[in-house]
């Protein structure tokens, strides 16, 4: 009987070792993955704020746009006005 004890008390040892490695083994994966997803996080992150930096620069180059229009539309104006006071000049002589 001593011989069948221990026999079984080393396959239960055995066991008890592959059920250690094997949880080890998971929560080592886990890890893993946690520190992956932590990774893609920062990843998103940093993405996030580039997005919201060129959307403010696309914002200014909207507003930059719209007053070159204004100030074009302003020296046509003005160029216009400018002509009609040549030609009444030329009119006049």
């Amino acid at each position: 009987m001593n011989v069948e004890f221990f026999v079984i008390q080393d396959l239960h040892m055995d066991l008890l070792r592959k059920k250690v490695t094997s949880l080890e083994e998971r929560l080592t994966g886990k890890s893993e993955l946690e520190r992956e997803k932590d990774g893609e996080f920062v990843k998103n992150r940093k993405l996030v704020k580039l997005v919201e930096k060129y959307k403010c620069e696309l914002n200014e180059a909207h507003v930059e746009i719209r007053d070159l229009k204004a100030r074009l539309l302003r020296t046509s104006e003005i160029q216009v006005c400018t002509c009609d006071c040549y030609c009444n000049c030329i009119d006049q002589s």
